[in-house]
């Protein structure tokens, strides 16, 4: 996490020296929220997970009105799928019977790229939406697994059971409030509808589970 703040701090002193001229905003953010994964088998039920995030975004304004959006962040995202039927995971050494659980958290590095719209200033604010995609890489894969019998295995490496990357919609409706200048407080409520499936069961099931979150997202941006 380090690198990431020192790559975010040269990203923010490398934008902020060109910002005046090429109409570049950049400002930090965070994204606190609730993440679940959507099966599409019946013998498998979901509940989902509190989810944050932090990162920077970048907005390109090539007109006054409109902007091309992007950014760096980390993501934990996640969520809990008990099982009907027996399962077998790759992560772990034997098959289990029914009526068992994973809970999974999956640090993701994200890349966005939208399209932002925005209305001229009213009062001291500007409201915008965002649509586009969001680009995922599952870095850091962890479970908990809870058995019929309620014997708890925590902190579980999942590499084996996660795929490597996530792609989804990026849907957003914001606020940003004037505090000075060129300096905004933005706050948007954002959904992320995952297109790829997350999960890779050893046997037992085969079905599509995807990834989605919903949150606030809020930060300054300069």
């Amino acid at each position: 996490m380090k690198k990431f703040f020192l790559f975010s701090f040269l990203i923010v002193i490398s934008v902020s020296s060109q910002a005046q001229n090429q109409k570049l905003g950049i400002g930090f953010a965070a994204n606190p929220g609730l993440s679940w994964l959507h099966a599409d088998a019946a013998s498998m039920h979901s509940k989902n997970k509190i989810s944050f995030g932090y990162g920077v975004n970048i907005d390109y304004w090539f007109q006054d009105n409109y902007a091309l959006g992007t950014g760096f962040f980390v993501n934990y995202r996640g969520g809990v799928l008990q099982f009907d039927s027996t399962v077998h995971f790759s992560s772990l050494d034997s098959t289990y019977a029914g009526n068992s659980s994973m809970s999974y958290n999956i640090q993701y590095l994200s890349v966005p790229l939208t399209l932002k719209l925005s209305t001229n200033e009213i009062g001291y604010s500007k409201y915008y939406g965002k649509l586009g995609v969001d680009l995922n890489v599952n870095v850091k894969p962890r479970g908990e697994f809870t058995s019929k019998t309620g014997d708890v295995t925590s902190k579980i490496d999942l590499g084996k059971d996660v795929n490597p990357m996530d792609i989804g919609l990026y849907a957003a409706l914001g606020m940003g409030y004037n505090v000075t200048q060129n300096v905004y407080i933005n706050t948007e409520l954002f959904f992320h509808n995952g297109f790829m499936d997350q999960l890779k069961f050893a046997d037992g099931y085969d079905t599509k589970v995807i990834l989605n979150n919903i949150g606030l997202q809020v930060g300054v941006q300069f």
